[in-house]
């Protein structure tokens, strides 16, 4: 009989070779109060964040896409990304990069670009850019089909903004979401017969059938809490990728 291995989302397939390797993680992600390490919204984020990561470090260097691989684990109980020179021994981009000889350099190659204004910021609000979670002109390509399903430009800009800054938090405050959350919740509304009420950063979907509140991926039990107190019916939680797959319908 075949073995079965039980609780596979904690383990992971490694195989070693020598290269270089960037690792980015947050430092007061225990702050963030993000409960379920091994979910797909998180992992979905990570791998989203180090997508535009790779981008923008690609731009920044002059470099084919190709040339660096992106990964996601949990090390020591914090999700990090890493990205990895496909070169055996490497090609020195890491150690250029990692901010020993220019501590500017790390921000330049990959955080300022994701930042509002940024170069690679622009490109996905540009109007000629319109896609619901990613596509082939701003994160899929041929390499990363097995990952089509989780990457979400919207959510890694979040993460970059976020990772910038501790003050910030994930929210549908960002001008990026703002027209996407309009548009889903009027697809539902739509669906439902129903009417949209605005619920601090979001939406809820009032109708006979169900109320539907579209929250953000990322947003823990805490906040949840904290805008349920502002309704005054029950409502059933949907985060907003779920909400554009339409799954509970």
């Amino acid at each position: 009989p075949r073995n079965q291995l039980e609780e596979e989302q904690n383990y992971i397939f490694i195989s070693t070779r020598h290269t270089g390797v960037l690792t980015l993680s947050f430092l007061n992600w225990e702050s963030l109060g993000i409960e379920n390490l091994y979910s797909n919204e998180v992992k979905s984020a990570f791998l989203s964040w180090g997508t535009l990561v790779r981008n923008s470090i690609c731009q920044f260097l002059e470099i084919d896409f190709t040339e660096l691989d992106i990964g996601f684990r949990i090390f020591q109980g914090i999700p990090e990304i890493y990205i990895v020179e496909k070169l055996d021994n490497g090609a020195g981009y890491c150690n250029y990069l990692n901010g020993e000889e220019d501590k500017e350099t790390p921000f330049k190659a990959f955080v300022e670009p994701l930042l509002k204004g940024g170069k690679i910021y622009n490109t996905f609000i540009d109007i000629l850019h319109n896609c619901e979670n990613s596509c082939y002109d701003c994160m899929r390509d041929y390499y990363n089909q097995s990952l089509h399903g989780l990457l979400n430009w919207r959510l890694g800009l979040d993460m970059a903004r976020v990772s910038n800054d501790p003050d910030e938090r994930f929210d549908f405050s960002q001008k990026y979401w703002k027209v996407h959350l309009e548009e889903i919740a009027e697809k539902i509304k739509i669906k439902l017969g129903g009417e949209i009420k605005k619920i601090a950063s979001t939406f809820l979907i009032k109708s006979e059938k169900k109320n539907i509140l579209i929250t953000h991926p990322l947003w823990n039990e805490d906040e949840l809490q904290k805008i349920r107190t502002k309704l005054n019916e029950e409502a059933i939680c949907m985060n907003i990728m779920e909400a554009v797959r339409r799954s509970k319908f």
